[in-house]
């Protein structure tokens, strides 16, 4: 009995499980359930329509369910055929005991189907924001997917479930920026989306290792990570920013960029489906960077010009959110594209202001003429740290170093136009042959004071002659005062200015009134001066020098011109200028143009001691009127031992044309005329002079570089010559 019971029971469980063999993997052909399938389709949407061939009972071993399954199903959604290879429907066991059949789910299974065949339903689908991306943005793809939708008791729908594979994607993002070979697993619930694996390439942009995930319960959020490697150039480029296509075309000529980074996307959007928050962050490295200018750089900093700028092997950290937008750059760069140098560049941007960090190395050699200084070869090193709020930039902090010498800037504050809107203080210590050549300190409070043991001006008359109409510090009206130690003129030792005290008013960046003085050795002085005359609108500038190298040794007209006392006074406006000047007891030595002068009148005497110890004389007085376009030499003075000279003319500054007429006399020949006069009457030519020459008669005239000087010898003389020669030998 026991055996028979076994058999039997052995049976029933081999029958069992041959059925559940056979169930799960074979399946039971039948038509019964079709009318159902049928009827519930037509529930989900009365344009649906369906003809199935065959139908399997199926298990599902997982948990041990039961589905109705057919391949190739046709079915029709507006007569448009929908792609499924495969629909499942699982019903309830114990409704099939109740005879009332219940589907909990229907699964659809799709393989390699062209984005074209979903196309075709979108288009004729209700309207959602998914349709209007889909068709306003993907253009091509395969997909591939299982998709399951959960069904209550009254077949309502209660969950959805989708998971698949989606390649050869390309979509466009905006008329210039398209996503192309993409490729991405998906899986998606009723409110969550999440994408894996996802490659792709976003105008050369690679995109690599991507996920995405988003979850919505109300609000939508959205987190993705990815890796891109990045190869640009400027075209590209404009097409990614096409706002900022105007300012890269006026400003580059070219750009190329290979970068590889690292990002994370986090969004947030509220129920009205607006983006409420948002936040981006990107950390790599930056292979090879070309930046190549449109205008080069220059700077009369820096002589060598700026034409491109190469970053290499350098780091970079992207951060942006509804607040801020942070770039941090650390690495290396050149401007000649051999010798790199390192540096630290962060950006941060935020609604109120633009904050920019500066940290950079560089071996060019640093020219501020201002202060005369020249950098050493070794490596340099500057610091700034920049706000731009509005048009205006405000450096809170600059600080220049090389080796010992520094220069440190606070607070300086410049204009969309680089006029100086504010500046609070500037430290400077720098060396000249190893020796200090500045040491000052300017401070800008409620008064200009520049104090210090050391100013190197050297450069500054020149500087001061070419910005003549020039000044970045049109907005600062104060009183200043200077107390400098020891000015350096860039003549010899006793050229240099000490105890140097200036107090004066600026109006609007001009001094409007000054009085200094200062000492350049035992008994000799300089005093500078300049006030307003009460009768009219004209200033009064005045100098008074016992030595006058410093005043004259930027004019090539001086050149040669030895020791002296200098007196220059100036009446000007802004239009013009009336101006004289003296110099009494001085030489002429080695002037090229003198030299000449002499050569070609034939005063080989003269001429020897130019070359020699130089050709003395009395006094030299000038009176010109300068212009904005000329410089008006009304006359032009020289009386000395050996020779005396008048001449007038004038000089083209648009044009650097010079044209001067003058006489030259020697002077024994002048003091034998000059005695023969009587008090009253016309210049009488004495017997003993005979019918020998006066002087000669001299043109100078030419472009620069191109200046022609003739002459001609003369037998009367001016009676305005005579009249000087009288007046300054106190004949009368």
């Amino acid at each position: 009995m026991k055996k028979i019971l076994l058999r039997a029971i052995f049976l029933i469980s081999f029958l069992f499980v041959g059925i559940i063999i056979y169930l799960s993997t074979i399946g039971y052909q039948t038509s019964q359930f079709n009318n159902l399938i049928y009827d519930r389709i037509k529930l989900l949407n009365n344009n649906l329509s369906l003809n199935i061939k065959k139908i399997k009972i199926k298990l599902n071993i997982r948990d041990f369910t039961l589905y109705l399954s057919t391949k190739d199903p046709n079915i029709i959604f507006n007569q448009v055929s929908l792609p499924i290879e495969e629909l499942k429907s699982f019903i309830d066991l114990k409704s099939l005991i109740r005879k009332n059949i219940l589907i909990t789910k229907v699964s659809l299974n799709i393989n390699d189907v062209d984005y074209n065949d979903i196309e075709k339903i979108l288009k004729i689908s209700k309207p959602s924001n998914l349709k209007r991306i889909a068709l306003n943005h993907f253009e091509s793809g395969k997909i591939t997917g299982n998709y399951e939708l959960i069904f209550d008791e009254k077949f309502q729908i209660t969950n959805y479930l989708a998971e698949g594979y989606i390649k050869n994607f390309h979509a466009k993002v905006n008329k210039n920026l398209k996503f192309k070979n993409a490729s991405f697993l998906y899986f998606i619930e009723k409110n969550t989306l999440e994408l894996k694996n996802l490659k792709g390439n976003l105008n050369n942009l690679l995109i690599s290792e991507g996920n995405l995930n988003l979850s919505s319960s109300g609000e939508i959020e959205i987190v993705s990570d990815f890796k891109t490697s990045i190869k640009l150039n400027l075209k590209e480029i404009k097409k990614i920013l096409p706002k900022n296509k105007d300012y890269l075309d006026k400003t580059l000529s070219d750009l190329f960029i290979t970068s590889n980074l690292t990002n994370e996307i986090k969004l947030k959007i509220d129920k009205t489906r607006k983006i409420s928050d948002y936040s981006f962050s990107g950390i790599g490295n930056v292979s090879k960077t070309k930046i190549s200018l449109k205008n080069p750089i220059r700077s009369s900093i820096i002589k060598k010009k700026i034409e491109f700028i190469d970053v290499d092997k350098s780091k970079i950290k992207i951060k942006f959110n509804k607040k801020i937008f942070s770039t941090d750059l650390d690495g290396n760069y050149s401007i000649d594209g051999e010798n790199y140098n390192a540096f630290k560049f962060k950006n941060i941007l935020a609604k109120e202001a633009n904050n920019i960090s500066i940290d950079l190395d560089f071996d060019e050699t640093l020219f501020i003429d201002l202060i005369n200084y020249k950098s050493s070869d070794t490596t340099q090193n500057v610091k700034a740290n920049i706000v731009k709020k509005e048009n205006n930039l405000l450096f809170k902090q600059i600080n220049y170093l090389n080796k010992d010498d520094f220069i440190n800037i606070y607070n300086l504050e410049l204009d969309e136009l680089g006029k100086i809107n504010k500046l609070e203080k500037i430290e400077l210590n720098t060396k000249s042959n190893k020796k200090t050549n500045n040491a000052f300190t300017i401070e800008i409070k409620k008064n200009i004071e520049i104090k210090g043991k050391k100013f190197d001006a050297t450069k500054l008359l020149s500087i001061i002659n070419k910005n003549d109409e020039k000044s970045n510090f049109d907005k600062f009206s104060k009183n200043i005062n200077i107390t400098i130690d020891e000015i350096n003129t860039g003549f010899k030792d006793q050229n240099i200015i000490q105890n140097f005290n200036l107090i004066g008013k600026i109006k609007n960046g001009k001094f409007e009134k000054l009085s200094s003085k200062g000492e350049f050795s035992e008994k000799k002085f300089l005093d500078i001066s300049l006030k307003k005359n009460d009768e009219n609108t004209l200033k009064i500038f005045e100098i008074y020098s016992d030595i006058p190298d410093p005043f004259i040794k930027e004019y090539d007209f001086f050149r040669g011109v030895i020791g002296g006392k200098l007196t220059f006074i100036s009446s000007f406006d802004k239009r013009s200028s009336t101006n004289q000047m003296i110099m009494e007891k001085f030489k002429i030595k080695d002037a090229p143009g003198f030299l000449k002068l002499l050569s070609l009148a034939d005063l080989k005497g003269l001429a020897d001691a130019a070359k020699g110890n130089g050709v003395s004389f009395d006094e030299l007085q000038i009176n010109f009127t300068k212009q904005k376009d000329k410089i008006e030499l009304n006359e032009l003075y020289a009386i000395g031992p050996s020779v005396s000279i008048l001449m007038e003319g004038y000089i083209d500054n648009k044009s650097g044309l010079v044209s001067f007429k003058g006489n030259m006399i020697p002077a024994k020949t002048l003091n034998k005329i000059i005695s023969k006069i009587p008090v009253v009457g016309e210049i009488i030519i004495p017997k003993d002079i005979g019918e020998g020459l006066f002087g000669i008669s001299f043109k100078i005239k030419g472009l620069p570089g191109k200046v022609k000087t003739t002459v001609n010898p003369i037998k009367t003389i001016t009676p305005r010559f005579i009249q000087k020669a009288i007046k300054k030998n106190k004949l009368f």
